[in-house]
């Protein structure tokens, strides 16, 4: 019996969970940059100097490079989504401004970007504007909105140059757990189609060192990820360069958020069917030979619909518990309430049961 309940509370948990909304809010999303086929890069720095409060990072992106050519020429194109205040870059220290890329460069024959890759394909115009297909080889390809890609034009002279980008990143935040996940998303894999790839260096800074701060490039080689660290590499560690921070919660929170709604719900109920068959017990007790018991009908109605608000409300109350760090997301949990009819009629079945079962115990007593 007991596994029959556990099995149709497992069903609802599973059934409440219709949420269309996505649990991640993106924050902003920037790459390497793309490398020009005249250029060597012989080494990119990026340093990340993350906010207080966690939701900001300033990042600057230093390149290291050698160009075979003089005059002018397009180094670096840049894809940079969503970031906060302006996109800055400056070359051997001296701010550049920064385009836009027109359609026209992209869709014509004799392309300003040929050198950055294979081709760009014209893609599909949709809901966010038109789109285009960065292509290095055959069979690498990647699908960027056009009005991300920013680039921009210089005359150098032929040897070694520095050139530093300089944006504010926003952060994504992940509510798809009990607690808020924030993170900082960089994309290194365009440096997988750079003409050379000398090293890589990444330090991160955190002002506020009470956060607990992780990222996915393992221990760093000098400090500490939760106030300065730093990392050389090299060959690319990852794709993506994640920094995470999940805040601290108390021992009660936590305490509730492993013992799940579903957990809890399951506890609960078995303690009221406990005390609903004891009651059933007494009432046949006293009496024995009535036709209908009043206690199982009123403990049938009741007690899966306590169940079932027990298992509503207990999400708001863990929540309340984890505090404004409650990621608040747990779908459409109410709609559990639509399997009650299902729910009274076997919970109905199992107290008739017992109910039964003392009727005929106590008939037989009295006879005795």
């Amino acid at each position: 019996m007991n596994k029959l309940i556990a099995i149709f509370l497992l069903f609802l948990t599973g059934s409440s969970f219709a949420n269309m909304a996505s649990p991640v809010r993106e924050g902003s999303l920037i790459s390497s940059a793309f490398s020009s086929s005249d250029i060597d890069i012989i080494k990119e720095k990026l340093t990340v100097n993350i906010s207080k409060d966690f939701t900001t990072a300033d990042y600057i992106a230093e390149y290291f490079i050698n160009t075979e050519i003089d005059g002018m020429q397009i180094p670096l194109l840049f894809h940079a989504a969503d970031y906060k205040g302006d996109f800055r870059v400056f070359v051997d220290d001296k701010e550049v401004k920064i385009l836009d890329v027109p359609e026209e460069f992209v869709y014509s024959s004799d392309s300003s970007f040929d050198k950055f890759s294979q081709s760009f394909i014209q893609d599909s115009l949709n809901n966010n504007g038109k789109r285009v297909t960065v292509k290095w080889n055959e069979k690498t390809e990647r699908d960027f909105r056009l009005s991300e890609l920013k680039y921009f034009q210089v005359n150098l002279s032929k040897g070694k140059h520095t050139i530093r980008a300089e944006y504010t990143a926003n952060v994504w935040t992940d509510r798809s757990d009990w607690v808020k996940e924030y993170s900082f998303h960089y994309s290194l894999s365009p440096a997988k189609y750079w003409k050379s790839f000398g090293s890589l260096e990444i330090v991160v800074n955190s002002e506020d060192k009470s956060k607990f701060i992780t990222t996915n490039l393992g221990e760093p080689s000098e400090g500490k990820s939760n106030s300065s660290a730093k990392w050389s590499f090299q060959s690319l560690p990852n794709d993506v360069f994640i920094i995470s921070y999940i805040p601290e919660t108390s021992s009660v929170a936590k305490f509730f958020m492993n013992n799940t709604p579903f957990e809890m719900s399951v506890a609960f109920f078995l303690m009221l069917m406990i005390i609903h068959i004891i009651l059933i017990k007494i009432f046949r007790y006293k009496k024995p030979s009535a036709k209908f018991s009043l206690t199982v009908f009123a403990g049938s109605i009741i007690i899966p619909l306590i169940t079932l608000l027990f298992y509503i409300f207990s999400y708001g109350i863990t929540d309340t518990i984890i505090g404004q760090e409650a990621s608040g997301y747990h779908g459409y949990t109410f709609l559990v309430l639509i399997f009650y009819p299902v729910f009274f009629v076997i919970y109905f079945l199992i107290s008739l049961f017992a109910d039964r079962v003392f009727k005929r115990k106590f008939k037989s007593l009295l006879k005795t």
